[in-house]
């Protein structure tokens, strides 16, 4: 909230405060460096990783924070040293004369083309390192994708996205390989067929990540998350022209029939292009498919309001209010539209009558707890 409002101040005052319980929570440690970065002071946001490091040096998870931050920065030649130490830490010191891409390679078991002497692991760091295996992943792709070529860039992430099983960790690193492949479809000379192994490779990520979460204690029930998805196809739209963003979410949501927050986006999407009509027919067919979202039933209305469909309007009020009869909001929605349209007094204490006969305050939707409080004072 303080982030959203931009008190900055108050907000890293409030982070700094929190890791000092958890000093080494990554999602206070980024959104501290991000309030710092929004302030303009970015030799302090990377004080606040390089800090953390410092404290956890053999922690993959920070150093790839790091790392990331540093190439968000444009400072990715700063890597190096920090890798060094990083991937060393684990070593003897006898494995000093390495170069710490072998070691790492090593490490993850990646088979290596040059010769090299076998680095001596650190005994007492072997349980640790085995919890680090996912982020060291992570850092060998992200290695790679700043100083390799194209192809072994390539290789990295291909072989990890074959070992690692942690879903959060294979999220991201879909997230980097996409960006990673984004990224060289600039100055590309056949950029059609590029574009195409990209848009193939953005469906591939769909469709291997699950979607679909066992609840705890239960093998038979489940719940669904399309929230990595959605990042992927907003990060995806967003490489797109503007004419060719309706068809892709189309194909998309015939992918993700039930992803509800995708089925926003082409709605607005539609309203956007100015296609009234479709959006008409998309928003009707939504309220059948997910007769439980509030927004669905608010755009359909929208629409036949725009098109002064006034009789279609109550009729749509009066299906949504039997899928969801509890919904203050659609209650206050449809007495406001009956007033704006010159309602009779006695039809609308009807519908107010009737919203409190399901147990339905308004108090609160049309901000009367207020006036009557200061109708009193008054």
């Amino acid at each position: 909230m303080l982030f959203l409002f931009s008190r900055w101040d108050a907000a890293v005052k409030l982070c700094e405060t929190l890791l000092m319980s958890c000093p080494a929570c990554c999602e206070l440690l980024e959104t501290l460096a991000e309030l710092y970065v929004q302030k303009n002071e970015t030799d302090k946001a990377f004080d606040v990783w390089l800090a953390a490091l410092k404290s956890n040096p053999c922690n993959g998870q920070i150093f790839y924070h790091v790392c990331k931050f540093l190439v968000s920065q444009e400072k990715s030649h700063t890597i190096a040293p920090l890798f060094q130490e990083f991937v060393m830490s684990f070593c003897e010191s006898t494995a000093s004369e390495q170069h710490p891409v072998n070691v790492l390679r090593y490490i993850l078991n990646i088979p290596t083309r040059n010769t090299f002497q076998t680095p001596c692991i650190n005994p007492d760091l072997r349980d640790q390192l085995n919890d680090q295996m996912p982020y060291l992943w992570l850092i060998h792709c992200l290695w790679q994708w700043v100083h390799a070529n194209v192809g072994e860039a390539v290789d990295a992430f291909e072989r990890a996205l074959g070992t690692v099983m942690q879903q959060d960790v294979v999220q991201q690193l879909w997230l980097d390989y996409l960006l990673f492949t984004n990224s060289k479809l600039i100055g590309s000379k056949c950029k059609s067929r590029d574009f195409k192994m990209f848009t193939d490779l953005v469906h591939r990520c769909l469709v291997t990540v699950p979607t679909r979460f066992t609840v705890p204690f239960s093998s038979a029930d489940y719940w669904t998350n399309f929230q990595f998805h959605n990042k992927v196809i907003f990060f995806y739209l967003g490489c797109l022209p503007h004419s060719q963003q309706s068809s892709a979410l189309e194909r998309l949501r015939y992918i993700m029939p039930t992803n509800t927050e995708l089925a926003l986006r082409l709605l607005q999407q539609e309203w956007c292009d100015g296609n009234i009509e479709h959006l008409k027919l998309q928003a009707r067919m939504l309220t059948s498919s997910v007769p439980h979202c509030l927004p669905v039933w608010r755009i359909a209305v929208a629409v036949e309001r725009e098109l002064n469909g006034r009789v279609e309007v109550r009729h749509l009020y009066s299906q949504a209010l039997q899928k969801l009869p509890l919904c203050a909001t659609l209650w206050k929605d449809r007495l406001l539209y009956e007033a704006a349209e010159g309602g009779k007094t006695d039809n609308l204490r009807k519908l107010v009558d009737k919203c409190q006969e399901v147990g339905v305050s308004l108090d609160e939707p049309l901000n009367l707890g207020s006036s009557r409080t200061e109708g009193k004072d008054h």
